[in-house]
């Protein structure tokens, strides 16, 4: 086995062990102890653009569209097993990529992602909770076409209460990448109730600040980093990948109408970026990173 951090799977580990132990301890236990409803399902429709910004010549902008469902259902009165489908579409606008040698006529303009995740949860006590996650993700420049563009791994994180306002994740994870072996990951997460009003959280490559303006809306600040990857076609690249590193930094509000329903929309700006084309095996044919862009979010999530 090959330990060495890799960025888009320290991203994509942190960010999905984190985001699922993110609920509350205390609402997880009183959940999982009192099944009244025994299955649970949310729909979350999301969008995102990131306005266009040069690459050493070569511009890009990106839209992103999905949807993400999660169904949970209770095992026994203190274990639950969840199970997360989403799917991404990305539009990569580039200007001037035939340019760069090795990539004239190769199609980048469309990615598409697929990732399907059970997880079993177990609360062990008022104190501490379980999970396990297996991770498995199609992605590829080609709808059609998923072949060598699979990959998986796995997550496995305790929760720790360390105070009634307090909570921190701990765990470690695992999971493949394309052209290369096993990348072994730990992984943190944060909870803290600041004041009735305020929380702050961490999660993986984001931190969030959460302010209770109203009943209906909070604002937020967040930082955040997000890495994707895609199997590419065509050219020099051979079955090569497309890489995507971006930082977002900006704020926003969430909107809530009643209790089944979250509308989210948040804005701010990505001061570094980097896309990296490389060739199976593993050469780099373009590398390079953007200047200050702006970017806009948005979702809104279902519960039934």
């Amino acid at each position: 086995m090959y330990i060495k951090p890799n960025l888009t799977a320290l991203v994509t580990i942190l960010a999905v062990i984190t985001g699922t132990a993110s609920t509350h301890a205390a609402e997880e236990s009183e959940a999982i102890s009192a099944p009244d409803v025994p299955i649970f399902l949310s729909v979350k429709p999301t969008s995102q653009y990131s306005l266009e910004t040069d690459y050493d010549g070569v511009d890009l902008s990106v839209f992103r569209s999905g949807v993400n469902f999660n169904l949970t259902t209770f095992l026994s009165q203190t274990s639950s097993f969840h199970l997360d489908f989403n799917f991404e579409y990305s539009n990569y606008n580039f200007d001037k990529l035939g340019n760069v040698p090795g990539l004239a006529g190769i199609e980048l303009d469309n990615a598409y992602q697929y990732r399907i995740n059970p997880e079993i949860r177990v609360q062990h006590s008022r104190k501490i909770a379980y999970y396990a996650k297996a991770l498995l993700t199609w992605s590829s420049t080609q709808a059609g076409d998923l072949s060598h563009a699979f990959y998986a791994g796995g997550i496995a994180a305790v929760k720790y209460k360390v105070s009634d306002t307090m909570y921190i994740t701990a765990g470690v994870g695992a999971v493949d990448q394309f052209e290369s072996n096993v990348r072994v990951f730990p992984a943190i997460g944060i909870e803290w109730d600041i004041s009735p009003t305020l929380k702050l959280e961490v999660e993986g490559l984001k931190g969030t600040l959460t302010h209770k303006y109203t009943d209906k809306v909070d604002l937020f600040a967040f930082v955040r980093f997000d890495a994707r990857q895609y199997r590419i076609r065509g050219g020099v690249t051979k079955r090569g990948a497309l890489h995507d590193d971006r930082l977002i930094i900006g704020g926003g509000f969430t909107y809530k109408p009643n209790n089944n329903t979250d509308i989210k929309l948040e804005v701010g700006l990505i001061p570094y970026s980097e896309i990296k084309i490389e060739s199976r095996s593993g050469a780099d044919i373009f590398e390079e990173e953007g200047d200050l862009t702006g970017y806009i979010g948005g979702s809104i999530k279902f519960r039934f």
